[in-house]
């Protein structure tokens, strides 16, 4: 999807929703509430307070934060830079998120 012009906004909306619900599924894991906030950099940094070794970006996060939400709105486009970075940014974060979530026993 992401390499087929005119699919910029919605990889860059996809990609903050993915990172989304990976953060708040590792927060689910280690039993902590979870917030209605869809604000990626938050979420990385109350999942940073329970595992001290966690770091991303936050200045990509804010991107991707910014860009779910910005690009959704006529008049603001996702350029194929932004895309891009978006889905670079995401697999890297998901990669990570996804390999320690795997880690965790499996719940019947």
């Amino acid at each position: 999807m992401h390499r087929e012009p005119g699919n910029e906004d919605a990889v860059v909306f996809h990609g903050q929703q993915c990172l989304e619900k990976y953060f708040k599924a590792a927060l689910i894991a280690h039993g902590e509430p979870v917030l209605k906030i869809h604000d990626l950099r938050e979420l990385s940094r109350q999942l940073g307070i329970l595992m001290p070794d966690w770091e991303a970006d936050p200045s990509d996060l804010t991107r991707i934060t910014q860009g779910g939400v910005m690009f959704r709105y006529p008049g603001m486009e996702a350029s194929d830079d932004d895309a891009a970075r978006a889905v670079g940014i995401t697999q890297e974060v998901r990669q990570r998120l996804s390999g320690w979530l795997r880690t965790l026993p499996e719940v019947s």
